[in-house]
Parts: C-alpha cells; structure tokens; sequence
C-alpha cells in the first residue's frame, strides 16, 4: 500500500484546500473548500495532473502527514459529510473549515502525522542549557 503526503494548501482567491500527491510528476486529489466568511463552504474533490505548487495562485502550505492511496474517496467522503452536517456558522472562516476537516481525518486515522516529522516547540526550547551551563 501506497503511503501518499498530505498537505493543506493555500490557492490565492482560489480556495483552500487538503492535496494527497501521489503522482509521479507532483499531481493527486485535491479537496477545496470555498466561500464567504461566515457561510458553509463549497466543496469540491478532483484529480489534479499537475502539482499544485506550481499553480500561480499557491501561497502556501502545510504537509499534514501520510495516506494510504486507497483511502482518498473514503477521505473526501467524509470530508464532504462533515460539512454538509455542520452548523453553517461553526466557523467564521474557510480556512477554519479546512482545518477542521484536517482534524477530523486525522481522528479518524486517515491521515496520520509521523513523530519526526513534528518541529520543536518555542516552550520545550525556551530555556535550553548549554554545556558551561551544565558544569561541563
């Protein structure tokens, strides 16, 4: 089984969006979330040819983890179900939306983020001891 990044992205007055990438040249399936603050976004799943990074609207991203590529639909299935179910004013924002939708595929297991993959925080850096500091 295919292990497949994943990433939040970030198309400029485009959407912002969850992308697996599992092609050879950058491309995979893309879950964009669109709409006015304040209302339900659009959602929308499709396959992507090409790497989004490459877009002219990419302002950024995220890498969130790994997925099995035999779970995309299930994700966007899912994904699709907790919008449409959610209060319409649960978030103030989209990018609110993706991220909860990030949440919720990480809870259930579709998603997973891998330890070495996790940056140190300022809090467990904040006070760090040096070797004179040590007594060395």
């Amino acid at each position: 089984m295919t292990e497949c990044p994943v990433y939040q992205i970030i198309l400029l007055r485009v959407s912002v969006a969850i992308f697996v990438e599992y092609e050879p040249d950058g491309g995979g399936a893309l879950f964009s979330l669109t709409g006015p603050a304040g209302t339900k976004p659009r959602c929308e799943a499709e396959e992507l040819r090409a790497s989004p990074f490459r877009f002219p609207q990419f302002a950024g991203s995220r890498l969130l983890g790994v997925m099995q590529r035999h779970r995309v639909d299930e994700a966007w299935q899912l994904s699709q179900a907790y919008v449409d179910g959610a209060d319409p004013r649960r978030y103030a924002e989209v990018t609110d939306w993706c991220v909860a939708v990030a949440e919720m595929l990480a809870q259930r297991d579709l998603v997973v983020a891998r330890a070495a993959w996790m940056l140190p925080t300022i809090a467990e850096n904040e006070n760090p001891q040096t070797e004179q500091d040590q007594g060395s």
